[in-house]
């Protein structure tokens, strides 16, 4: 099997996504990129380079379902009549038209103004633009193998970034395409969303991402391929890396919540990016109240609910 990286543009702050073309049969793409003009044509331009078309595509793989990601699955599958593979818990992202009534509720709880919540909203209304049509799709699980002619690769659930995200290893090379859960020069932002099987509660992101991170570096891959950038090369140095960035960051947000007293994922988002707007906001949200969440389940903090918003304090220590 040879394994192509496509790079496809994205209109998004991260810059472009790395798309890739597993060149066996049946001829699979893992990610197709954001439902543009331009990543379209970049997309055909790509596939030519390395001798293929998307007319001969039969399999669609998406990482995860962000519209980076596979905006353009819906265009690939017309052309070529491939099915459309996600993990289970992202495909609802997939299969219709997004309902922002789960995030309004969680956003409430993080303590975020409605007007804030508003702008929230018409920021992922402008993101549908670049996720296409909805579409069918088939659903994988952890531990599912794709089959090729000669070779298979296994899917690894890695949930964190969003709560189906996968990565695709191949065993016999111990060859990784990790999609976002690794990226070599940022973390992928943990991801506010609800639970998949428990809609009115958080999905717990930081805590299960440290997971993911920590198993992948257990599969000793000797290759890492990215959503976006560069390649991995040491997976160990990685991870140590991973755990170092959200052991300061935790350690950040005990003192502050230490010095307050109380505090919301607003007021911590406020406080840790004061100068971000538009999405990065959201995102700034999502970081924070990953890092209370985890910082709860780590018996460091307690929380309570102030009408319905929750709010973080010390627990404090028995005499």
């Amino acid at each position: 099997m040879r394994v192509h990286k496509l790079v496809v543009p994205t209109p998004f702050y991260v810059g472009p996504v790395n798309v890739y073309l597993l060149d066996e049969d049946p001829l699979t793409l893992l990610d197709v990129g954001p439902n543009t003009p331009e990543a379209w044509e970049t997309l055909n331009l790509e596939l030519k380079r390395v001798g293929r078309t998307v007319s001969e595509i039969e399999r669609i793989v998406i990482s995860h379902a962000h519209a980076d990601h596979y905006g353009l699955a819906r265009r690939v599958q017309e052309l070529s009549g491939a099915t459309v593979f996600i993990h289970d818990w992202d495909a609802p992202g997939l299969m219709g038209d997004p309902d922002y009534a789960c995030h309004r509720v969680l956003l409430e709880r993080a303590g975020v103004p409605a007007a804030s919540i508003s702008e929230f909203q018409q920021d992922d209304k402008y993101i549908g633009e670049f996720r296409g049509e909805r579409l069918d799709v088939a659903t994988l699980k952890n531990d599912d193998e794709l089959l090729f002619r000669h070779s298979a690769v296994r899917v690894v659930h890695t949930p964190g970034h969003t709560p189906g995200s996968i990565c695709l290893l191949r065993e016999s090379t111990r060859h990784l395409l990790a999609a976002d859960t690794l990226l070599r020069h940022i973390t992928p932002n943990p991801m506010l969303n609800p639970h998949p099987e428990k809609a009115e509660s958080r999905f717990a992101s930081l805590g299960s991402y440290l997971k993911s991170a920590e198993r992948l570096g257990k599969l000793e891959p000797t290759l890492v391929q990215t959503g976006h950038g560069d390649d991995i090369h040491d997976i160990h140095e990685h991870c140590r890396n991973v755990a170092n960035h959200s052991g300061r960051r935790q350690e950040k947000v005990i003192g502050l919540v230490r010095d307050r007293k109380t505090l919301t994922a607003w007021d911590l988002a406020l406080t840790l990016f004061p100068h971000v707007r538009k999405i990065h906001r959201f995102l700034a949200v999502s970081e924070a109240q990953a890092h209370l969440d985890y910082a709860r389940d780590e018996g460091l903090l307690s929380v309570e609910k102030r009408g319905a918003v929750e709010v973080f304090s010390l627990v404090q220590a028995k005499p």
